[in-house]
């Protein structure tokens, strides 16, 4: 009886080893699964969650941009006659736009930087990155620890006629400093808010975007 339980506690002897090195062996961090999740690629999968207003040179009017699996789109609202409506049309400006950069602009996802209106809100000014290669400021080159990456891809600066709809090249000395991206600002630009949910109500109806 006593050769049994030898024999039975012997041939059990290297699962016992093999489970205690299992729990004893250290967990390794997953990057490229946690990669998966990084905010860049969930853009992709889950699109716009919520809308941020852009408010119109201190009025109540305000332009926002809304990402759907069918595309981005840019709008405009004015909330004292209950209207909204689209900014522009996204196939037109793409062909403008791809014949000044040089480079095919897919109007279904289109990239605009820095877009905001003029002082007399008759144009709207953005850029446009190609893939053109460009030579980097002295001031850009002297920030780098690697001296020798000189080029960047060129950034094109453009303004959009909404009476005329028509989108042409300007100076790059139209730019300006980008606004808070955390924040969201009355729009006097005085006070920074924060809304939970926000409805549009038409005709008598609630909207979403």
């Amino acid at each position: 009886m006593h050769k049994f339980y030898f024999i039975l506690a012997a041939s059990l002897l290297p699962y016992i080893g093999t489970a205690q090195q299992a729990k004893e062996a250290p967990i390794k961090a997953n990057y490229q699964l946690a990669a998966k999740f990084s905010p860049e690629k969930l853009k992709k999968m889950i699109f716009s969650t919520s809308i941020k207003p852009n408010w119109i040179n201190f009025s109540d009017r305000f332009w926002y941009d809304y990402a759907s699996p069918q595309g981005k789109n840019w709008y405009i609202v004015n909330p004292a006659l209950k209207k909204k409506e689209l900014l522009f049309n996204n196939d037109d400006i793409a062909a403008q736009i791809t014949k000044i950069v040089k480079n095919p602009v897919d109007a279904q996802h289109l990239e605009l930087q820095g877009l905001r209106f003029t002082k007399d809100e008759k144009k709207l000014r953005f850029q446009v990155q190609s893939t053109q290669d460009t030579v980097k400021s002295k001031d850009e080159i002297q920030k780098l620890k690697n001296k020798s990456d000189t080029t960047k891809k060129k950034l094109f600066y453009l303004e959009y006629d909404l009476a005329t709809k028509s989108v042409l090249e300007i100076s790059d000395s139209t730019k300006v400093k980008p606004p808070l991206g955390w924040a969201s600002f009355s729009p006097d630009t005085n006070t920074v808010y924060f809304a939970k949910r926000l409805q549009f109500v038409l005709d008598g109806q609630i909207q979403l975007p």
